[in-house]
């Protein structure tokens, strides 16, 4: 069953594809590398999917506002009460932000591989 619109959305990392699929693509991603795809949520929402780690993602919902038509991107994009102008200045204001400092803690001196974040695998170290 398809819980999303197929939209039309010129832009490369935009995919008309499922929660399960983006997470399916991520696999073979870089950490910080995105996906944008159809929200669940209905024609004014979009999802920007983005890996945090191996088998960590995080989908952040953006309301669109000012659409001329259903298939068509918002001439304005939300992230909770920020307001971005397009898909790129989401991706270098919001996206590549947080990446750079999942980086930064990635290398950090004292920085332990948990799998994910598995508890006893935290509690072990």
């Amino acid at each position: 069953k398809l819980t999303y619109i197929k939209r039309v959305i010129v832009h490369p990392a935009f995919h008309n594809i499922s929660f399960v699929e983006a997470e399916k693509l991520m696999a073979n991603m870089e950490p910080g590398e995105v996906i944008v795809r159809p929200s669940s949520k209905g024609a004014d929402h979009l999802t920007v999917t983005w890996k945090v780690a191996d088998n960590i993602c995080q989908h952040i919902d953006v309301r669109e506002e000012g659409k001329e038509n259903a298939f068509s991107l918002g001439q304005s994009l939300w992230i909770g009460s920020e307001e971005f102008e397009d898909l790129d200045e989401i991706i270098a204001r919001h996206i590549n932000p947080m990446a750079s400092y999942v980086r930064d803690i990635f290398a950090f001196k004292y920085y332990k591989d948990t799998d994910g974040g598995l508890r006893d695998k935290a509690e072990d170290i």
